[in-house]
């Protein structure tokens, strides 16, 4: 899986055909999972729908096709964030919000510290009890063997398409390569 950040609002503005930023495998590739990280406002946002970008964009690019799961974006601060704002945050993302109902969340800006293990298993657990939804941590780095056994997907690296070393996972076959994005 490659994650793709693009502002919703260029789209809006210069009327961008959606099919051009999205990955063009989304409609030839039906059976295949493709994960929409949504970020109102580094979380669900103040209110209970999102801007005029996203009224206007997601719509459209859901419906390109059915394999396309929408993910509410959470940055933890690195954990340093409260915990009951991240629990709060989850539960607008899951109850509060009128326009979309994200299948799942992706905690931004996490650590991958044993220590941390429990904090983040908390907010893992809030989702999957609210709804059994989609994980996805983002560290950006390697993280323990007990982070996968909690969480669906784990951005373990981050870079530019061009510079990345695609070749690590087929290298590192012991690792849980297919959790690993």
């Amino acid at each position: 899986m490659a994650v793709v950040y693009v502002w919703l609002g260029l789209l809006t503005l210069i009327f961008i055909n959606l099919t051009d930023v999205c990955p063009p495998g989304i409609t030839t590739n039906p059976t295949l999972q493709f994960y929409l990280v949504i970020n109102p406002d580094s979380g669900p946002g103040p209110d209970s729908n999102p801007n005029l970008d996203y009224t206007t964009c997601l719509p459209t690019i859901l419906a390109l096709s059915s394999n396309i799961k929408l993910i509410g974006y959470i940055a933890t601060g690195y954990s340093m964030h409260v915990l009951m704002d991240i629990l709060a945050y989850i539960e607008t993302y899951q109850t509060q919000l009128t326009f979309y109902h994200p299948s799942g969340i992706f905690f931004d800006e996490t650590s991958a510290t044993s220590a941390l293990l429990s904090k983040y298993t908390t907010y893992v657990n809030q989702v999957r009890t609210a709804s059994g939804s989609t994980v996805i941590l983002n560290p950006g780095v390697d993280v323990l063997d007990s982070y996968f056994s909690i969480m669906d997907l784990i951005v373990t690296a981050e870079d530019f398409y061009n510079d990345s070393d695609f070749g690590m996972v087929c290298q590192l076959p012991q690792l849980p390569y297919k959790q690993g994005v």
